[in-house]
């Protein structure tokens, strides 16, 4: 899949003790035919006074995954726990109305993680979305992913959005009206946060 400049993606290491956590990041630049230069979100360099900036190989970066609003994790689904700064693979362990008890791939600790930090797994190949449960995309269950977004400014009866991932402000680029059919209130956030369906994915 070839990306575009100033996509939302994210970044698995190949170096041991990232294998199954995600690192959100912005597409900064392609550095030959492989590898990418991406700054990301909840990294920092090594004193702390930016977001940490590296390239990383083809096979290391995937976009960010779609994901349906509202699921219900049951016992012992595979799901990504946000913890650390980072999506984390895991399995569900224990419910407690409405939040998660996930036990983590990476390290075998337990999280109690809030029902917002917690999604489904879904794995990325051959530029497809797989659902490791089922080997497929069927069970996913939506035609277009829900973007979380911030509304900058009204324009007539629409709306121009800005697209924002779900854990951090927006501070970038891809202002883009939407229709009032195509926004709702976010199911996690409420406010200005805005999950928009039907327009044009920047990934």
């Amino acid at each position: 899949m070839a990306f575009k400049l100033n996509d939302l993606v994210e970044i698995c290491k190949k170096e041991e003790g990232f294998s199954g956590v995600y690192y959100t990041a912005i597409l900064l630049a392609a550095v030959g035919r492989k590898r990418y230069l991406v700054r990301y979100e909840n990294r920092f360099n090594e004193d702390g006074s930016r977001f940490l900036t590296e390239a990383v190989d083809s096979d290391e970066i995937r976009p960010s995954p779609p994901q349906p609003s509202g699921y219900n994790f049951a016992m012992a689904e595979r799901v990504e726990a946000f913890v650390d700064f980072a999506w984390r693979v895991g399995t569900v362990i224990r419910k407690v109305d409405p939040n998660y008890y996930v036990k983590l791939d990476c390290n075998g600790k337990e999280h109690h993680c809030p029902f917002f930090k917690v999604r489904r797994h879904l794995e990325w190949q051959n530029g497809t979305w797989l659902s490791p449960a089922t080997g497929s995309t069927k069970s996913i269950g939506f035609p277009f992913p829900a973007l979380d977004s911030i509304v900058c400014k009204l324009i007539g009866g629409n709306s121009l959005v800005r697209l924002a991932s779900c854990m951090r402000k927006c501070t970038h680029s891809n202002d883009a009206p939407t229709t009032p059919i195509s926004t709702r209130p976010s199911p996690l956030f409420l406010g200005l946060i805005l999950s928009t369906c039907g327009m044009e994915h920047p990934v």
